[in-house]
């Protein structure tokens, strides 16, 4: 995954590279993630990708977008200490790989899906993302 913007404070790339070394998601390479810390960060996204309403829509966490094959996500909308942000945060982005996943294979894709998939992997790898995220404990998501 060719991560474009992070300024690496809440998650850093290589946890976030682990993660999806343990996913059956395809062909990364050429995506590219923007994860969007706090709002500011927001005007380096839009230098690079215009991608507006996403940008404005302050109740989305995260977004696939397809014809530019990038997702972003949202961190600074999020609520908790560090380790909620951290474990959130990845769970955003399987949910919008789900949905480049899908595309790609389907030609379609749709929320419960991707919450369903995200919510799975989470759980079936808690103890190694727990490692992997330098979080105190395991846990149960029961909703996404």
């Amino acid at each position: 995954m060719n991560i474009i913007i992070n300024n690496q404070n809440i998650i850093t790339n290589k946890q976030i590279n682990r993660v999806l070394k343990l996913t059956k998601f395809k062909d990364l390479d050429n995506t590219k993630l923007i994860v969007l810390e706090k709002k500011a960060d927001i005007f380096q996204a839009k230098r690079i990708i215009y991608y507006n309403h996403f940008l404005q829509t302050y109740n989305c966490e995260g977004v696939y977008n397809q014809f530019y094959d990038f997702t972003m996500v949202k961190l600074y909308n999020l609520e908790g200490n560090i380790e909620d942000k951290r474990l959130y945060g990845i769970g955003v982005l399987l949910h919008e790989l789900k949905h480049r996943d899908d595309l790609m294979l389907n030609g379609n894709t749709n929320e419960i899906s991707a919450d369903k998939y995200a919510k799975k992997f989470l759980n079936n790898n808690s103890n190694v993302i727990k490692d992997i995220l330098k979080l105190k404990s395991e846990w149960e998501i029961e909703d996404f």
